[in-house]
């Protein structure tokens, strides 16, 4: 589109065909992006984090240390917010122009999301945390059939819309 717009020479001037295929191409990407984020969105609101976790840990079988990594991680991102907001307002305090993402404001954010990550595994430890050992499971997360025919239905659609998008 550049190239049409901005061309020095007249030699330069993409035909109208392939800027249409363009056109063509660069939607199909906008709302493959869209869809997922959508998709993402819908999955995000929809499930609850703790079922999600452990029907990864039932189905996947992922050790018990990823699960309680990614339980602690969704349990710590409400404390890294407010630990962002409280760096950002003491700089804003001191009379300090700060950018939000900073590396004065992150920097120690970091820092103290790994003492929070260690004092966790700390405390996990003291506990009688064992990587190996025996679970009892309070629930067992099962696919139902109807998550299977609702995971192939969509599936299919996404391959027959892609194939028809494409087909255009």
């Amino acid at each position: 589109m550049t190239a049409m717009l901005f061309s020095q020479q007249s030699s330069d001037v993409v035909t109208q065909s392939h800027a249409i295929v363009n056109y063509d191409y660069a939607l199909m990407i906008a709302t493959r992006v869209l869809l997922f984020a959508n998709l993402g969105m819908l999955f995000s609101c929809t499930t609850d984090n703790l079922e999600f976790v452990y029907s990864l840990r039932d189905q996947l079988k992922l050790p018990n240390v990823f699960v309680y990594g990614i339980l602690a991680t969704f349990n710590l991102l409400p404390l890294i917010k407010d630990e962002a907001k409280k760096n950002y307002a003491s700089f804003q305090a001191r009379g300090q122009k700060t950018w939000r993402f900073s590396s004065k404001v992150l920097t120690p954010l970091f820092i103290k999301t790994i003492l929070y990550s260690d004092q966790i595994t700390l405390a996990m430890r003291s506990k009688g945390f064992d990587e190996e050992g025996q679970r009892s499971e309070y629930t067992k997360i099962e696919v139902a059939p109807k998550d299977w025919i609702w995971a192939v239905s969509f599936s299919l659609f996404l391959i027959i819309s892609t194939f028809y998008i494409t087909k255009r």
